[in-house]
């Protein structure tokens, strides 16, 4: 049985706590093809990453494709690790070896155009199972975005933190992320 799972890379809200022009054009670009695909499932992203922040970034999106979107709840997995590319990419895919073992799947990944070389390389470089195969979404992100993603090293340092990892399984995986990665370090 094949599983077809979108996954809507987060981006981030706006003071009032709306949802930037970029998480708004991919969570609308996600219910798409959640509905044009018949997918089982919707994987909306992203943490709480500002005190004043009542939910999650994953939950913000999550409730936005249901009442905009008509997204039934039940279809929609909010995973709230995630603080980047790398940990939507890492955290998506323990979420999804956990949760459809066994399963042939098909996943819809869903980002902006600045930010598609990037997160394309990151996927493709986690998820190298013959069991799962990826299709990537890109919408039309805002111009200033597009800007500052051109001053980012970001993935050179992942380059840099993949080139230890000797396999693509999902605990070694983690392991680098909780010791080389300096957004999800782990303190001792």
């Amino acid at each position: 049985m094949e599983v077809k799972i979108c996954i809507c890379l987060s981006h981030r809200l706006l003071q009032d706590k709306k949802l930037s022009f970029d998480s708004y054009s991919r969570i609308k670009k996600s219910a798409e093809i959640f509905h044009n695909h018949n997918c089982n499932f919707l994987i909306t992203t992203g943490w709480a990453y500002h005190e004043d922040l009542e939910f999650s970034l994953a939950n913000y999106m999550s409730l936005e494709a249901n009442n905009r979107f008509d997204i039934p709840l039940e279809k929609i997995i909010k995973e709230e690790r995630c603080k980047d590319t790398v940990g939507e990419a890492i955290f998506t895919k323990q979420l999804i070896f956990r949760e459809f073992p066994l399963h042939r799947i098909k996943l819809f990944i869903v980002t902006s155009d600045w930010h598609f070389d990037r997160a394309k390389e990151i996927f493709d470089s986690i998820y190298v199972e013959e069991l799962i195969s990826l299709s990537y979404e890109q919408v039309k992100g805002s111009d200033y975005e597009r800007t500052q993603e051109r001053k980012k090293s970001s993935i050179n340092e992942f380059r840099d933190m993949m080139s230890e990892c000797r396999s693509r399984e999902i605990n070694e995986l983690l392991d680098i992320i909780y010791k080389k990665h300096k957004l999800y370090r782990k303190v001792n």
